[in-house]
C-alpha cells in the first residue's frame, strides 16, 4: 500500500476467499514474498521469489489487499515525489520531500531529461 501511497493495509487476502475482485488469468511474477519491516516503501525491498515459472498454479492463489484511505501525503518519506496543481492526478509540478518539507526539483544543468521523466512516473506508479 506504501508503494500505491497509502498509508497501509486495511484488510488482505486471496481470490479464493475475496471473490468481489475477480481473477486475472495472467501468469504469477513473484511468489512468497516476505516482509521483515513494516516501514518497506516497494515489495521488491521485501525477500521474493522471483521466477516466471511458479508453484502458483491457479489464480485462486493471487493476493488482493484493501488499503486505507489516507494517503501517505500526510506522511510523506524522504525521497517521495507527487505531481500537483495539474488538471488530473498524472500531471503537474514534480515536487519532493526532502528535509522535512515538500519542494520543487530544479532544472539547472539541463541533466534532467526523458529517462528521468520516465522514473518518476514509475515511482508515482504511472
Amino acid at each position: 500500500c506504501h508503494q500505491l501511497g497509502y498509508t497501509g493495509s486495511s484488510s488482505f487476502g486471496t481470490t479464493s476467499s475475496i471473490t468481489q475482485y475477480g481473477t486475472d488469468g495472467n501468469a504469477t511474477l513473484i511468489e512468497d514474498v516476505s516482509c521483515s519491516l513494516g516501514t518497506y516503501l516497494t515489495l521488491l525491498q521485501c525477500s521474493v521469489n522471483a521466477q516466471y515459472s511458479s508453484t502458483c498454479s491457479n489464480d485462486n492463489s493471487d493476493l488482493v489487499i484493501n488499503c486505507y484511505t489516507t494517503r501517505i501525503w500526510n506522511s510523506p518519506y524522504p525521497g517521495q515525489i507527487r505531481l500537483t496543481g495539474g488538471k488530473y492526478s498524472n500531471q503537474g509540478l514534480l515536487e519532493i520531500y526532502c528535509n522535512g518539507e515538500w519542494g520543487t526539483i530544479c532544472q539547472d544543468s539541463g541533466s534532467f531529461g526523458f529517462l528521468e521523466a520516465i522514473t518518476s512516473c514509475s515511482q508515482l506508479g504511472y
